[in-house]
């Protein structure tokens, strides 16, 4: 919806505007990221000031070489787009493979030799296993997954990636090693001293990644809080940390609707200290924040992008979870 909004703004100002373009042609999904062997379907719209009639042409091609190509009519009337959907027959890539392509597009008028309007959209093709081959290195980061909701140990275990569980916020004391998970959704507001804990494993030197947590609020800086040393850094990041991980990656839509973030955390001040709130992406917050220690593994982070209610719908989040998780080794 947004897109055939920006669409029709367009074409009204070029109504207004005579010496702006006759055709404005959009696809309406902004994702590039693809999965390998999967058909892939997007909609081309086209828009016109005044009636046209003519071709829309595509071409898919990896470099020099068309995977596949297509031609059908279209008449457009003014003021009204029209909808051309292009289903791709999305080549297959091997493990640890990520394959660029381009999807061309090109309407040209009845009886015109050159095309009136063109496009082109990159198309990044994964593979559908982050984590091929890749089995001792996962072995070897000793995770430990705390999970009440259990759609990330579901998950984990689905794709292969080892853990121990924590099975309390009491356990995490346990904690000497590794890299501790905390599951999609977990409540700050049901769980109020897991935000303690965490603090707590990553100024020991483990590093703690904290997967879009449902609700609540957490101190990030707090001058009064004798319990745990502040930290070294505190960083909050928008969407763009996800091209800084990968510039491969989806960092403005995934499908199917485009959504990313499942919260954002937004920032208010409260007696002296710092807080941070969950609250829903609308709000305007932040999807990545980033504390870190003076130990040289110890970092607390919270990652709202939905990496696992969305690891179905296209390759960013399964393959945004395992730049994090690299990250977080390094």
């Amino acid at each position: 919806m947004r897109t055939i909004g920006l669409m029709l703004g367009f074409l009204l100002v070029c109504t207004a505007a005579q010496a702006a373009p006759k055709l404005a042609i959009v696809v309406q999904e902004s994702w590039n990221d693809v999965f390998g062997g999967k058909e892939a379907v997007f909609h081309v719209l086209v828009g016109a000031r005044e009636t046209t009639r003519g071709r829309l042409a595509w071409r898919y091609a990896a470099g020099d070489k068309t995977i596949a190509r297509q031609e059908r009519e279209i008449d457009v009337a003014p003021g009204r787009s029209q909808n051309v959907e292009i289903r791709l027959p999305v080549p297959e890539v091997k493990a640890g493979v990520i394959l660029n392509t381009t999807l061309s597009v090109a309407v040209n008028e009845n009886g015109a030799a050159q095309a009136t309007a063109t496009l082109e959209k990159t198309l990044w093709v994964f593979p559908p296993d982050p984590f091929a081959g890749r089995a001792e290195w996962l072995k070897e980061q000793n995770f430990w997954l705390f999970d009440p909701e259990r759609k990330t140990a579901e998950r984990f275990e689905k794709s292969h990636i080892p853990f121990k569980r924590i099975s309390d916020v009491g356990a995490f004391q346990d904690v000497r090693n590794g890299v501790v998970v905390i599951g999609e959704g977990v409540s700050f507001k049901v769980y109020r001293g897991l935000w303690d804990q965490l603090m707590a494993v990553a100024s020991s030197g483990v590093p703690v990644l904290c997967l879009a947590p449902a609700e609540g609020s957490v101190p990030l800086l707090a001058p009064d809080e004798s319990a745990f040393p502040a930290p070294a850094s505190l960083k909050l990041e928008k969407a763009a940390i996800i091209r800084k991980l990968d510039k491969r990656l989806d960092a403005e839509a995934w499908p199917p609707d485009g959504l990313i973030c499942l919260r954002t955390l937004t920032v208010r001040g409260e007696r002296g200290a710092v807080i941070g709130e969950m609250a829903p992406p609308a709000a305007g917050g932040w999807p990545w924040i980033e504390m870190s220690g003076g130990l040289p593994r110890g970092r607390l982070i919270v990652c709202c992008f939905a990496v696992i209610k969305k690891w179905e719908t296209g390759p960013a989040p399964r393959f945004l979870l395992e730049r994090v998780l690299q990250y977080m080794s390094e």
